[in-house]
């Protein structure tokens, strides 16, 4: 679907398609902004931090995390 469709179905006088498409872009479009917020970023090599579980903060969790690496290897 592109603006082209839309423009199309407005020429048409089919709003309510023409609509529908605009619906579907603009979902497209905010589904694909937030699947790239979403992901998970490792950290470079060599720099790693204190976050081990890359959820944004150093807590319990991430200590729970680095003390069992520890003991498995």
């Amino acid at each position: 679907m592109s603006s082209k469709e839309v423009v199309q179905k407005i020429f048409e006088r089919s709003m309510t398609d023409a609509k529908d498409v605009i619906d579907s872009l603009l979902y497209e479009k905010l589904s694909e902004s937030l699947l790239s917020l979403n992901e998970k970023k490792l950290d470079p090599v060599g720099k790693e931090d204190g976050d081990i579980d890359n959820d944004g903060d150093e807590d319990d969790t991430d200590s729970y995390l680095l003390n069992r690496r520890k003991k498995i290897g």
